[in-house]
């Protein structure tokens, strides 16, 4: 077995290579992914499953929409205004980072005070390539899914990206030992 760091041909079944001691157990060696940058570049945003995004909007009171946010167990709801059209989102990042040293009440204040205004959106048809690049270079957890008109039609967190990840690793994987 060629060691995959020094390449020196080392008898088969040796476990760590005779030249450079590199181990030669697979399971240690990472395996690259055939056309992984394919998949990320060819499916579209849809295949992450897009949560049905909760809403709100604007005047909407911040304990509202803590309670929302506390009772569906998720980390952040869409703004949007009275035509649907996302203006804002507000994430758990929002509440932590913002509430204490913007509101003097939390109890009066209002999504619109503390939203992340005008947010990157993804639609369903962008490639899994580009949402994963805008919540990168944004620092987002979250994207709203929106349709041709700017209205909410989905959210996807970076959960959902790993979880994609996942299941292209496994399916390559799969494909791999079946051959």
């Amino acid at each position: 077995m060629n060691c995959p760091l020094c390449g020196y041909d080392n008898l088969p079944g040796s476990a760590e290579c005779d030249v450079c001691g590199a181990s030669l157990t697979q399971d240690d060696v990472p395996q690259a992914i055939a056309n992984f940058e394919r998949h990320l570049q060819d499916d579209a945003v849809s295949v992450l499953e897009p949560a049905t995004p909760l809403t709100a909007r604007p005047n909407m009171p911040l304990d509202e929409a803590v309670a929302k946010l506390r009772d569906a167990s998720i980390g952040c709801l869409i703004v949007t205004n009275e035509d649907g059209e996302v203006v804002g989102l507000l994430s758990e990042r929002d509440l932590l980072e913002k509430a204490a040293l913007e509101i003097a009440d939390f109890r009066a204040g209002t999504v619109e005070g503390l939203m992340t205004r005008s947010p990157e959106t993804v639609q369903e048809r962008d490639p899994v390539a580009y949402a994963l690049q805008r919540m990168m270079v944004g620092d987002h957890r979250h994207l709203p899914v929106i349709d041709s008109a700017g209205r909410a039609v989905g959210v996807v967190s970076s959960r959902d990206v790993v979880q994609y990840i996942e299941r292209v690793v496994a399916a390559a994987r799969k494909e791999g030992a079946a051959a």
